[in-house]
């Protein structure tokens, strides 16, 4: 292999995966450059509409990445939350707070495929009693795997469970997969759609559906936008809406 060449593949293997994650309801494997900062807000509104609960809720979530090593990224996320029950009471407040780690385990020189080992550690600064957090500590362990095909198709698949010390408050968990399409160097279609079992939420042996789809749009290599809708089935049904506004320095 000529000197070029070596040149090129080691220049695609260190900005592979340097553009922000694009999905909203699974994990996808784009890690921050090492020594860079990765910021943004998420939002999500969803309406709970279970044996359990009637709840509309609408997170607003500011967070912050840094890329470690070229393939360690750490993030910290503290949610804001307004909380809407069907008998007419509101609430808004701080959520519960997020520290999280991800590990490219595994990838090729291009990038892909991968596979990514993540973590997160749950901080209740939420008021429970007020539908704002879960009211215990928690923790999220998690695996994502994804490739992508002609270049311009890539697929995720991730599955993850979350569980709390409070022994009251059973595991959550939730399996889905992501389809994105590169239309344009700038602009993309994606599908998600995720298995949730939940028993906290949607009563015993409780199961929601989610499915969103929408558009993303790069209008430079820095700055990401991602909007999605969709809604719930199942033990749940309602509607499902999210954003995400990432800016890499």
């Amino acid at each position: 292999m000529n000197k070029s060449a070596i040149v090129l593949l080691s220049t695609l293997a260190l900005s592979a995966g340097a553009q922000s994650p694009r999905t909203l309801l699974v994990r996808e494997a784009e890690m921050t450059k090492p020594n860079r900062w990765e910021t943004g807000v998420a939002t999500r509104y969803q309406e709970v509409d279970s044996d359990l609960t009637q709840l509309k809720t609408w997170d607003f979530t500011p967070y912050a990445r840094y890329g470690l090593l070229e393939r360690v990224s750490l993030d910290a996320a503290a949610a804001l939350r307004n909380a809407k029950t069907d008998g007419g009471g509101s609430e808004f407040g701080l959520g519960d707070f997020s520290l999280g780690v991800d590990f490219k385990m595994l990838m090729d020189v291009f990038g892909y495929p991968y596979l990514m080992p993540y973590a997160r550690l749950i901080l209740p600064t939420g008021d429970d009693d007020k539908g704002l957090g879960a009211g215990s500590v928690g923790g999220i362990l998690g695996l994502s795997a994804g490739t992508t095909v002609n270049d311009d198709w890539h697929i995720v698949a991730d599955i993850s469970t979350t569980t709390y010390s409070d022994d009251d408050i059973e595991d959550v968990l939730k399996v889905g997969g992501a389809l994105i399409y590169d239309f344009t160097k700038q602009n993309s279609l994606i599908a998600e759609a995720q298995y949730v079992q939940d028993d906290n939420c949607y009563g015993k042996d409780g199961e929601a559906l989610l499915y969103m789809g929408g558009i993303i749009y790069r209008p430079n290599r820095r700055l990401s936008i991602t909007l999605q809708g969709g809604a719930s089935a199942l033990d749940d049904s309602g509607l499902l809406g999210g954003a995400k506004v990432a800016y890499n320095f």
